[in-house]
């Protein structure tokens, strides 16, 4: 068995765990999916990179 046949049958804690990712569900699937870092610089940057997207997502909504 594969690692990505492996995934299919894991628990979601269990990929969690072995990923270190935190995986959050809405009633669409998978909303969000993180590792939690320690380092606030690696913080700050993902906080900048969301609120590029965001930004982008803004702007293509108002043309």
């Amino acid at each position: 068995m594969n690692k990505n046949d492996r995934l299919k049958y894991m628990r979601v804690s269990e990929i969690e765990h072995e990923y270190q990712l935190v995986i959050q569900f809405d009633a669409y699937g998978v909303s969000q999916m993180f590792r939690p870092v320690a380092d606030v610089r690696e913080v700050i940057i993902c906080l900048k990179l969301i609120t590029e997207r965001l930004e982008r997502r803004t702007q293509c909504v108002q043309k």
